[in-house]
């Protein structure tokens, strides 16, 4: 069938997209201010996000006015995200609550792929933290080249299947609940998992806590990539970072931004990702990030929009 002969698809409420996701009922929480720059003044952009290509439901993404930040709203209660994340997210998006082969082969070479392409700016060895790891497939290469590392994510099956089947070490644990020893790792990294937690900054606090002197960041944006390769916003996705997006933010927690590119770092199979390499450095005030912003170091919802409908994002 072409996409002419496509039928609309159905958009639920929230109510309706909380039943047909097993997730019972929850209130939503007001509408969320945003999380770089805490301004509460957005414009809608897109009214609705896909749950499958038959259901959508009535997200709407917004885009902050003073830096151009795109996010979902409303939002749940932080438990809503936990059950979610260690029950279903996988089985929705997957067909299955475990962790395939190919699943985990495609962590692996990401991780060799990422390994290379930092190269000299990596110590031959090093202590790395992958924050969202799934099974931990990331960290593999790093490990056979002699690093030591520790992975964090809620997906209790994909932990379960990490530890216990590839030897990896890894615990299932929220991101938000991170609890490790301060200033413990030369590389801390999360590829595309910002996008899903709860609270990207209580997050990205506790990375920079854990983040031993002279160390990098780096993080990955893949939702609005995906959404562009797949013509629709996610309904996983509570936020879809670009480049600017994410250079905030690591300015915001304390890391001065080294890299930030589109090229594939971490090898092919995740196009339209972006990627920002930073280093340990202070973190900005809200007077200074403000300053940042009002330098130029924004977007606007027109622009965001405007990209949207190039890419025939719906």
């Amino acid at each position: 069938m072409g996409s002419a002969d496509r039928k609309p698809p159905t958009i639920l409420d929230l109510s309706d997209y909380l039943e047909t996701i097993d997730m019972g009922p929850w209130v939503p929480d007001a509408t969320t201010a945003c999380e770089v720059c805490g301004v509460d003044v957005a414009e809608p952009v897109r009214e609705a996000v896909r749950v499958t290509d038959e259901i959508w439901a009535r997200f709407v993404v917004v885009c902050c006015r003073s830096c151009g930040y795109l996010y979902q709203t409303p939002r749940f209660a932080p438990a809503f995200y936990l059950d979610y994340y260690a029950r279903l997210w996988r089985l929705l998006l997957f067909g299955a609550s475990k962790p395939t082969k190919d699943y985990v082969a495609g962590q692996i070479a990401r991780g060799a792929a990422l390994a290379d392409s930092l190269g000299d700016r990596l110590p031959p060895r090093g202590r790395l933290l992958d924050v969202g790891c799934g099974a931990g497939g990331l960290m593999k290469p790093f490990l056979d080249r002699g690093w030591s590392g520790l992975g964090v994510d809620p997906d209790h099956d994909a932990v379960a299947y990490g530890a216990s089947t590839l030897g990896l070490p890894v615990v299932a644990q929220a991101a938000e609940d991170l609890d490790v020893e301060a200033e413990a790792f030369d590389l801390i990294i999360i590829t595309g998992s910002l996008e899903h937690v709860y609270d990207p900054n209580a997050v990205l606090r506790l990375c920079r806590r854990a983040a031993a002197p002279g160390s990098l960041l780096l993080l990955e944006g893949h939702a609005l990539g995906q959404a562009e390769t797949v013509g629709a916003l996610g309904h996983n996705h509570r936020r879809f970072l670009t480049e600017t997006s994410l250079e905030l933010f690591m300015l915001k927690h304390g890391w001065t931004p080294e890299l930030t590119t589109t090229r594939a770092l971490c090898g092919p199979g995740r196009e339209g990702s972006v990627f920002a390499l930073g280093r340990r450095a202070e973190p900005l005030s809200l007077p200074a990030l403000e300053a940042v912003i009002a330098a130029g170091r924004r977007e606007t919802p027109d622009q965001l929009r405007r990209r949207l409908d190039a890419s025939a994002v719906a």
